[in-house]
C-alpha cells in the first residue's frame, strides 16, 4: 500500500509519492501542483529581492509558473557558462543552490529551490550585472550571510523536527510581516545591520506580549524603543523580536537539552527594525505580560 501525504500548501491528500513535488526526504514536504509550489515560497521569493535590493541589486521579473520543469532549467535554458555554484542553509531551513552564470553581455546570478536529488525546482531569485567583482561581491555577501545561519542552528542543537516547524511559523509570520510593512519603512534588507540589538531586546524589553499562534503555539513579541539609542531622520526607532517559547509541556519537550525546568526557553522566529509607528501597534497583539528579564 503507497503511502498517503498531503499537499503542504492546500493540504489535499496525493495519492502517489511518485507524482509530488518534493523537496529532501527529511523535510518531509510535498506538492501536488506547481501552483501550490509556488504559492507556498512566495514569501522566499520576495525576501530575497528586497536582500539583493539591500545590496544594489534589482530582481528580474518571475512570471507565473516560473520553475526549472519549463523556462528556467538552470543547465539548458541560459546562452552562456556556469561559473559558479554552491548549496547553503538559509533562516528557513529549505534546500537551496545559487548559481552564477555569464553569457556574451551579462553575468546572470539564480538562487533555485532544490529537489531532494539537488537538482534546481522552482527559481526564487534572479538578477543580473555586466560587472564580475560585482556579481563575486553578491555571491560572498550570500555566502557569508548564510554561514553565519547555519553556526546558529549548530549552536543550537536543534533538531531536523522541530527547525522544520520552526521553518512553518517563520515563513508565515514573514509574510505576514510583508504585508503590514509600509514602502517608507526600514528595508527587510537591512534588518542584520540591527542584529546586535536582538539580546537587548529581549533581556531589557519595553514591552512583551503572548498570544496563541496556528495550531495552539505559543509566541511572544518582545518590543523596545531604540530612539535614544539609535536615533534615524529624528524619527522614533523600535526592534521587535518575535519568539517561539518552548516549554516543558510543548510538543518538543524532547528538546531537554534546550529547556529548563522552570524556564522557557524564547527561540526569535522573526526579528526586525521599524519606525513605523502603525506596524508597533499592529504587533501589541495577545495578553500584556510585565516586563522581565529573560537571564
Amino acid at each position: 500500500m503507497k503511502k498517503q501525504i498531503s499537499c503542504s500548501e492546500c493540504q489535499n491528500k496525493i495519492a502517489d509519492h511518485q507524482n509530488s513535488y518534493s523537496l529532501q526526504k527529511n523535510q518531509d514536504r510535498h506538492f501536488c501542483s506547481r501552483f501550490c509550489l509556488e504559492q507556498f515560497y512566495h514569501e522566499q521569493r520576495e525576501y530575497f529581492a528586497d536582500w539583493g535590493r539591500g545590496l544594489g541589486f534589482a530582481p528580474e521579473n518571475l512570471p507565473p509558473g516560473t520553475s526549472a520543469n519549463n523556462t528556467n532549467n538552470a543547465n539548458k535554458d541560459l546562452s552562456g557558462i556556469k561559473l559558479d555554484s554552491f548549496q547553503f542553509p538559509n533562516s528557513w531551513n529549505l534546500p537551496l543552490g545559487c548559481f552564477l552564470y555569464q553569457n556574451e553581455k551579462n553575468f546572470i546570478i539564480r538562487i533555485y529551490l532544490l529537489t531532494e536529488l539537488d537538482y534546481p525546482l522552482l527559481l526564487l531569485y534572479e538578477t543580473q550585472t555586466n560587472a564580475g567583482n560585482e556579481a563575486r561581491y553578491f555571491l560572498d555577501e550570500l555566502r557569508e550571510k548564510n554561514e553565519n545561519l547555519k553556526q546558529e542552528r549548530e549552536e543550537l542543537m536543534i533538531s531536523p523536527e522541530l527547525s522544520f516547524e520552526l521553518d512553518q511559523m517563520r515563513s508565515s509570520l514573514l509574510a505576514d510581516l510583508i504585508k503590514h510593512k509600509s514602502d517608507t519603512d526600514i528595508g527587510l534588507e537591512s534588518c542584520e545591520l540591527y542584529s546586535g540589538y536582538i539580546e537587548t531586546t529581549l533581556q531589557s524589553p519595553d514591552e512583551v506580549y503572548a498570544f496563541s499562534y496556528k495550531n495552539g503555539k505559543n509566541l511572544q513579541i518582545f518590543q523596545k524603543s531604540l530612539f535614544d539609542q539609535f536615533p534615524l531622520n529624528h524619527l522614533p526607532c523600535y526592534y521587535l523580536v518575535i519568539c517561539y517559547e518552548l516549554t516543558q509541556t510543548s510538543r518538543f519537550a524532547d528538546q531537554k537539552d534546550l529547556i529548563d525546568q522552570d524556564d522557557p526557553v524564547f527561540l526569535p522566529l522573526l526579528c526586525f527594525p521599524t519606525q513605523d509607528e502603525n506596524l508597533v501597534s499592529y504587533y501589541r497583539r495577545g495578553e500584556v505580560l510585565m516586563r522581565r528579564s529573560l537571564n
